[in-house]
């Protein structure tokens, strides 16, 4: 073993650099910090918040109060173009979206967007679709099935798909046959003579003894008048 193959131990630890040990140096007298002022003194670090004049960042920041960020629901958005690429066997919905890489893996809600063909027949599953896109996707024969959105609630749909839902509702609702009236008391089996349903025996009516006659009843007397004493 040679003097020439020993080698010093690493140390993580860097060594400091000695400041102020002569002009020589480059770092003599003033360290090359300056004179005076707070970024000459030992501590000085600037500050993180520290921005001259003006109001940090920090102090115009609220600290309290309303705000959406727990209502709000993110899409992730994909166009019906690149449904048929990752299609499996005709089918479409979150989980083939995340594993072909299209949305990330933490998507809760999806929605797809019109842009592009839709190419062939497909059954995507979403939790919302533009009108342009659901019109796409009927057209070439598929069906566009709308997911449970947030707290098992649908998702909510466009002005155009609400608009759309409530003339077809109207439509279904006019398509259907009308009722036939109710028939009345008067009318039906009961004022026709028929019998009385069974439990309700009909109480016969009493007929009146042969000579016997009803007697007048007696004229009520005129109370006598009081007269003033």
């Amino acid at each position: 073993m040679n003097l020439s193959d020993v080698k010093s131990v690493p140390n993580p630890r860097r060594r400091s650099f000695r400041v102020g040990r002569g002009r020589g140096s480059g770092w003599g007298k003033t360290s090359r910090r300056g004179q005076k002022g707070a970024s000459s003194r030992a501590g000085w670090g600037g500050g993180i918040m520290r921005e001259g004049g003006q109001m940090p960042l920090v102090r115009r920041v609220p600290k309290k109060g309303f705000n959406n960020k727990g209502f709000r629901v993110a899409y992730e958005v994909v166009n019906v173009e690149r449904l048929a690429s990752v299609a499996v066997e005709g089918r479409v919905d979150p989980d083939v979206l995340k594993a072909a890489g299209l949305i990330k893996k933490s998507a809760r809600w999806v929605k797809v967007l019109g842009n592009g063909d839709a190419g062939p027949k497909l059954a995507v599953s979403a939790h919302h679709f533009s009108r342009g896109a659901r019109e796409k996707i009927e057209k070439a024969g598929g069906v566009a099935t709308v997911l449970p959105g947030r707290h098992g609630r649908l998702a909510e749909s466009s002005l155009g798909e609400r608009h759309a839902m409530l003339a077809a509702a109207r439509a279904a609702e006019a398509a259907k046959p009308k009722r036939a009236p109710k028939k009345g008391k008067d009318e039906g089996p009961a004022a026709e003579g028929a019998e009385p349903k069974a439990g309700k025996k009909a109480k016969p009516e009493k007929a009146p003894e042969a000579g016997a006659e009803k007697k007048p009843r007696a004229e009520k007397k005129p109370k006598a008048e009081k007269r003033p004493e």
